[in-house]
């Protein structure tokens, strides 16, 4: 893991958060974004003041992400959930799920195809494979 690479992803995402929520929504406090992930396909869900309505998130973010997530990925496989939190003083923190299953709040669930690749691009040995992935594929 390269931690200038990691701070420098982190701070482009919170950043265009921060500029896409401001721009959007007056007087906001808080916002979250919700990121999930398995191979190719990702879900999110930007939240303001508990809001889920209000503004989308930029475009880059997601790529941004799928690039956090190589750079931070351990031997046993990378995480499956990142949420960003930032406050409208430009604040900001990111969480990482490395083991529970994505809600996929943004939409239908992955194809079989999605976790498969998601294990070609990070593997991991058997034990490292989530419970909860399709049947052929968890321990």
């Amino acid at each position: 893991m390269d931690a200038e690479q990691v701070a420098s992803l982190q701070e482009q995402v919170a950043r265009s958060l921060f500029e896409a929520v401001s721009g959007a929504v007056e007087g906001w406090k808080q916002a979250e974004f919700k990121f999930e992930i398995v191979g190719g396909y990702a879900g999110e869900a930007l939240i303001v003041d508990g809001d889920p309505n209000l503004v989308s998130a930029p475009i880059d973010v997601g790529g941004w992400l799928y690039e956090l997530r190589a750079e931070t990925a351990s031997p046993s496989g990378p995480w499956f959930t990142c949420a960003v939190f930032i406050t409208s003083v430009g604040e900001y923190n990111f969480q990482f799920e490395y083991e529970a299953e994505p809600e996929w709040s943004g939409g239908p669930r992955p194809s079989l195809g999605e976790y498969e690749r998601d294990l070609e691009e990070f593997p991991r040995s058997q034990e490292d494979i989530p419970s909860w992935f399709p049947e052929g594929h968890s321990r």
